[in-house]
Formats: C-alpha cells, structure tokens, sequence
C-alpha cells in the first residue's frame, strides 16, 4: 500500500478524527498538545526501533496514559519486514534492471540500424 491508500485506510475507522502525515518518528508534547491536540496515539503490536536519542519514540504518550497498542493478523507484514525483504532481494531487482536496460539498448539499436538501411534505400 501506498502512503495515501493507508491514510485512506486508517481514515475509515469511525474513531479516527485525523492521521498526520509526516509526523516526527518521536512524539513530543508538541505535536500531542500544540499543533494537534492528539488524544490517544496507536501503535501496530510490533518491535519498534529507538529514536535516534535510544529512547522508546513513545515514551510520552505512555507516561501520560494516552498510547494503545493494536494487534493485527499480519504479524509479518510490517514496514521493517517489507524494507528487510527489499533489502535481501536488492541484488536480483538490479540484476532484473541491467538485463532490461541491456534489452531496450539493443532494442534501440536494431531500430536504429533499421533506420539507417530505409534511409540508404531511399537514396
């Protein structure tokens, strides 16, 4: 899923208000009380890498009781397993890639020397 079609999905929950879009890794009393006055913030049942600091990105939302935790049925299908799967399979999508750039460039050049003998033909 893309990043509008798992807004639009978390927008059809009749207790979602709002979904903030490029909201910062770590929640700060900031975004929960000035900019957007956050009642209740969720997280899917996943491990969560530290923020840049080591510290729970969540530990506010915790401290004041406003932090849920959703369990899901694709335990796997998580955005860290998704970029742990791009990454194992980076070497196949590259190779894909050269065979393809290698296809179109001959591809390219047989209509090019295709061309060139019509042109000459024509003479």
């Amino acid at each position: 899923m893309n990043l509008q079609e798992r807004v639009l999905g978390a927008l059809q929950c009749r207790y979602v208000d709002e979904v903030i879009i490029g909201a910062p890794y770590s929640v700060t009393k900031d975004v929960l009380e000035d900019v957007y006055h956050v009642d209740v913030v969720v997280h899917g049942a996943s491990d969560r890498p530290t923020d840049i600091d080591g510290r729970d990105p969540y530990e506010l939302p915790k401290q004041l009781g406003i932090y849920r935790e959703v369990e899901h049925p694709c335990l796997g299908l998580t955005t860290t397993a998704i970029i742990e799967r791009i990454i194992a399979n980076r070497h196949v999508y590259i190779e894909r890639q050269a065979r393809k750039a290698k296809k179109a460039l001959a591809e390219a050049e047989a209509e090019q020397r295709e061309k060139e003998v019509k042109a000459a033909c024509h003479i």
